[in-house]
C-alpha cells in the first residue's frame, strides 16, 4: 500500500501492480505524521516536494507527493555554536566547461567531488564538535556530536570505498556496513604478494612487493637501504626462507602466526602496525578472516601451491566465496557509520550524509 516502497521493489512489491489496485478501489488513505524525523527537516522535504512546480517529483503522473506533520515528540537535533539551525542543506557541485564552451560535469568527477565534499563537511563538523562547538540534542541538554552520530548513506561498496578513503586521508575514523566481500579488500591482495614470496623465497622481486605491501609495511627509501648494505637484506631473505619451511613442515597457521609476530618495519609486528592507523581495525579484522578462510581450505589442499591457486581464484571473482566471506564488522565505537541505502535509510542516525542521490539505477 505504500507507492513509495513499491517503487523500489520492498519485499517484491511492484508498482504497477500498486497503481492498478489503486484505480479499483473507492477511497484511499494515507499515514499523515511522520514519528522519526525533526520538524525543521519534515518542514524542508515538504517544501522541496510539494512547493506545486515538480509535480512529477516520483516520475510516474499517479503518484502524488504528500506533505506530512511532525510527531509531537522530542528528538535530538544537530546545534552548531554561531550557526542557525539547518536541517536540509545541499552541496552544490560546480559545473565545468567543455572545449565547445558547455558547462557539464562528468560521472566520475561529480563522484570525487560529492565524496571530498562529504568528507570535508564531517572533518569540520568533528573539528568544532572538539572545539565545544557542536552537539546534539536541545541546548539545555547536550552532548558532543561524535562520530558514531553521522552516517553517510551509498548506493553500493565501490561508493563506500571512495568515502572510506576520503575519511582516512583526513585521519576520520569509519566503519563500512555493506555486502562485500573480504576478498575484493586490499587485505587480499597484499596478502597474497605476502604468501607468493613465502612460497618462492629465491624470488627477490616477490620478496621486495611483499615488504612494500601495505601489511608489512616496508618503505621504498628503507628498503634500498637494507639491499645496498647487504647483511640486512640477506637477514631477510633468510626470514622468508624459515617461513616457507615452517609452512612445508607445519601447515599454513602455523607459518602465519610466525609471520604475524615478527618484528618488521619500525620493529613492530603486523598487528602492531595495522592497529596503529586510523583504520587499522578493519584491516586486521579482514586479515584474522582471510586467515581463517585459508586455514579451511588448507585442510582439503594439500600443499602451497594449491593454496595460493585458491586464492588468486577468489580474488579473480571474490562472490564466488559465498557468504562465508563477506567482511564482518570491525569495532564501530564511535566511528562514522558507511551504510547502503538497501539496508538503512538513515533514520537512525542524528546526521545523515547522502554524497550520490543522483547516482542511482
Amino acid at each position: 500500500g505504500d507507492p513509495k516502497q513499491a517503487i523500489y521493489r520492498f519485499r517484491g512489491a511492484d508498482i504497477h501492480a500498486y497503481l492498478a489496485a489503486r484505480r479499483n478501489v473507492d477511497r484511499t488513505a494515507t499515514l499523515d505524521t511522520n514519528q522519526r524525523s525533526i520538524p525543521p527537516l519534515i518542514r524542508a522535504v515538504n517544501a522541496l516536494f510539494g512547493n506545486g512546480r515538480r509535480p512529477g517529483a516520483f516520475v510516474d503522473a499517479g503518484i502524488a507527493f504528500q506533505p506530512v506533520r511532525a510527531a509531537d515528540r522530542p528528538l535530538p537535533a544537530l546545534y552548531l555554536a554561531d550557526e542557525p539551525p539547518q536541517a536540509l542543506q545541499f552541496l552544490l557541485l560546480p559545473a565545468q566547461m567543455t572545449d565547445k564552451g558547455e558547462k557539464t560535469l562528468s560521472l566520475t568527477a561529480a563522484g570525487e567531488l560529492a565524496a571530498a565534499g562529504t568528507a570535508n563537511e564531517i572533518a569540520r563538523l568533528l573539528t568544532m564538535s572538539a572545539a565545544g562547538q557542536a552537539w546534539i540534542g536541545e541546548p539545555q541538554a547536550h552532548r558532543p556530536l561524535g562520530g558514531g552520530d553521522i552516517a553517510v548513506l551509498v548506493p553500493g561498496a565501490w561508493q563506500a570505498r571512495q568515502i572510506q578513503a576520503e575519511l582516512r586521508l583526513r585521519g576520520i575514523a569509519s566503519v563500512r556496513q555493506v555486502r562485500e566481500s573480504v576478498f575484493a579488500s586490499q587485505e587480499a591482495h597484499a596478502l597474497l604478494a605476502v604468501l607468493q614470496a613465502i612460497a618462492m623465497p629465491t624470488r627477490q622481486g616477490w620478496v621486495r612487493s611483499a615488504l612494500v605491501s601495505t601489511l608489512m609495511g616496508y618503505d621504498i627509501n628503507t628498503l634500498q637501504q637494507m639491499i645496498d648494505q647487504g647483511e640486512p637484506w640477506e637477514s631477510v631473505l633468510d626470514q622468508f626462507g624459515l617461513w616457507h619451511q615452517s609452512w612445508r613442515e607445519g601447515g599454513f597457521m602455523r607459518m602465519l602466526r610466525h609471520w604475524l609476530d615478527w618484528p618488521g618495519a619500525q620493529g613492530r609486528s603486523v598487528v602492531q602496525r595495522l592497529l596503529a592507523r586510523i583504520d587499522g581495525e578493519r584491516q586486521l579484522t579482514n586479515l584474522l578472516h582471510l586467515a581463517e578462510l585459508l586455514q579451511q581450505q588448507s585442510r582439503q589442499r594439500v600443499g602451497i601451491e594449491p593454496l595460493l591457486i585458491w586464492l588468486q581464484r577468489m580474488l579473480d571473482d571474490p562472490d564466488a566465496a559465498g557468504d562465508t566471506a563477506l567482511m564482518r564488522l570491525e569495532s564501530d565505537a564511535d566511528r562514522v557509520q558507511i551504510v547502503t541505502i538497501h539496508s538503512s535509510k538513515g533514520l537512525e542516525y542524528p546526521v545523515v550524509f547522502c554524497p550520490f542521490p543522483w547516482d542511482g539505477k
